[in-house]
């Protein structure tokens, strides 16, 4: 736990969270395409959490060997009342991932948290980045804006992707129809953050970007959202998914 927290958590409240423990059991997993699953869980017991938080998942009951605990954003909504991770699982496969994709149906898992500061405040409008898997925390905010539950909220969301295909497309393309949404589906990094440097130039501080994808493309965003002196900029540490 000691190892969990130094590396997962920001504020004293992450520290309390981190001893609460949730059992999760498995109902249903789902084949993204391109190496991209789904498994979504039933909690036994009500678990509260922000759109876009993450959590800590463990497999205790199972032989896993390495790093025996993976930080997962959480993609579905509070809403939704299940927790919905998403993650690339490329062969060969690490022990964790391997043996989360080998859970049979009622198996259980294990979840510490929520985590985070990647969830939308009061009142907002956001202009949101993500990259491959990292779309991830934006579904969870995009089914809470479509609920209703964020009705102060509006989400222009530039979306990349290698593949032809994205992840989430065609629940995303319902969501577009919503009028506080707006997504842009795009082939490439380079592309999105042309964009995003354009819309940048224009609003400046006016919204609040959100950022999400591997380590790599977080540096590359923040670093410039800084150089046009723009400081408000959400995302989380970790190097999850």
């Amino acid at each position: 736990m000691i190892d969990i927290i130094t590396r997962a958590l920001r504020s004293p409240l992450d520290y309390i969270r981190a001893l609460q423990t949730h059992t999760l059991v498995l109902k249903k997993q789902i084949d993204e395409g391109n190496d991209v699953y789904s498994f979504i869980f039933e909690p036994t017991k009500p678990i509260n959490w922000k759109a876009g938080q993450h959590a800590i998942f463990s497999i205790p009951d199972k032989k896993i060997t390495g790093k025996k605990w993976r930080a997962f954003s959480i993609a579905s909504a509070p809403s939704e009342k299940e927790i919905r991770i998403t993650t690339v699982i490329k062969e060969p496969p690490s022990s964790f991932k391997n043996t989360l994709r080998s859970l049979s149906f009622g198996s259980s898992i294990v979840m510490n948290g929520p985590f985070g500061e990647f969830y939308v405040r009061k009142t907002q409008n956001i202009v949101g980045i993500a990259s491959g898997v990292g779309i991830t925390p934006f579904r969870s905010i995009l089914k809470e804006i479509v609920k209703g539950n964020l009705p102060d909220t509006h989400l222009h969301l530039l979306y990349s992707s290698k593949n032809p295909s994205h992840t989430f497309g065609e629940e995303f393309q319902t969501f577009t129809e919503h009028p506080q949404i707006a997504i842009d589906f795009l082939n490439s990094q380079d592309i999105a953050v042309e964009k995003l440097e354009s819309i940048a130039t224009v609003k400046k501080n006016d919204v609040a970007y959100y950022i999400s994808g591997s380590p790599l493309f977080i540096d590359r965003v923040r670093t410039l959202l800084q150089s046009h002196n723009i400081d408000n900029i959400i995302n989380d540490p970790f190097k999850g998914y």
